[in-house]
């Protein structure tokens, strides 16, 4: 009579035969599968659409100015933006070429051309402050009155001739301390502002 090896099939056992370490793990596995389905259906969700319902109130400028191929008058700035506004510009003079390359010199005031600056503006380390705010379509005074260049420049890479640009920037008046935490406290004095950035 043979008497071999005996090979069964292993006997599954039920869960509720299971020992307390194979439940813990089965536990454990499932637990991690149930996340791993929770967490793709959060993911892959398409997020609700909700409208915005804040308007937002920007403010904006645009320079005006009469121009009559040489001479340069009445620059002022008007508030395109939707809310009140203080306003502070820049006024940068330069010569340029015909194709609008800067010259390595810079135009002297006088000499070079003649400039008369309006009433209502502070110059502060190098801009100009317009004194108050300004309604939405109102314009400040005149930063500029005129501009006159009295010559062009004439040198080894061409001929140049005076470039005026005016820069400006806005911040809406509200609330107080917008202008203080925009251009600084000081800056803010100089247009009205009436509350300064603490801390």
């Amino acid at each position: 009579m043979y008497r071999g090896k005996y090979h069964a099939r292993p006997e599954i056992f039920p869960p509720w035969r299971w020992d307390r370490q194979q439940r813990i793990l089965a536990a454990a596995v499932l637990m991690t599968l149930l996340a791993a389905v929770v967490t793709g259906r959060l993911l892959g969700a398409e997020p609700a659409m909700e409208e915005n319902r804040f308007r937002y109130e920007g403010s904006g400028s645009r320079i005006q100015e009469e121009f009559d191929g040489v001479r340069r008058a009445n620059v002022a700035i008007t508030n395109t933006g939707e809310t009140d506004a203080f306003f502070r510009a820049a006024v940068i003079i330069t010569w340029r070429d015909g194709d609008g390359n800067l010259c390595r010199e810079s135009p002297a005031e006088g000499t070079d051309y003649e400039i008369v600056y309006g009433s209502g503006w502070v110059l502060s380390g190098g801009y100009y402050y317009w004194r108050g705010p300004v309604s939405p379509g109102e314009s400040t005074g005149n930063l500029i009155e005129s501009c006159t260049p009295l010559r062009d420049k004439s040198s080894g890479d061409g001929v140049y001739t005076l470039s005026v640009e005016v820069l400006a920037d806005a911040v809406q008046c509200a609330p107080d301390s917008a202008a203080a935490k925009a251009w600084g406290s000081h800056a803010a004095e100089l247009v009205g502002a009436g509350a300064a950035v603490s801390g």
